[in-house]
């Protein structure tokens, strides 16, 4: 969705920032029902690490933002992790955003 979106936009409208920040939150699990599934467990996306426990109740949430430097919107992404997310994730993380972005011929300028 968010490539067709970009695909219509002129060349200068797809630079911009990719900022990331992460924050604490409070634990807690909800079912949902529609697929069945938990919400509130660690999950890092597709490739990274998920909760498979009660006890992987995630405490922290990590949010990657792609802010366009000639348009009015932001494109959120976010993780959830137990615990402040480390080092070696984090890079992983951060490449990943960039290089998906690049795929979709977005063009982050800086990572803040």
């Amino acid at each position: 969705m968010f490539s067709l979106y970009m695909a219509q936009k002129e060349e200068f409208q797809r630079h911009g920032l990719l900022v990331f920040d992460e924050i604490s939150t409070c634990e807690s699990i909800a079912v949902n029902s529609a697929n069945l599934t938990y919400t509130g467990l660690v999950d890092f996306g597709e490739e990274g690490e998920k909760g498979k426990t009660f006890s992987d109740k995630a405490n922290h949430g990590l949010v990657f933002m792609f802010i366009p430097l000639e348009d009015n919107y932001a494109q959120p992404v976010g993780v959830a992790s137990k615990g402040p997310t480390k080092g070696v994730v984090l890079t992983q993380l951060v490449i990943k955003a960039i290089t998906t972005r690049k795929s979709r011929s977005v063009y982050p300028w800086n990572c803040m």
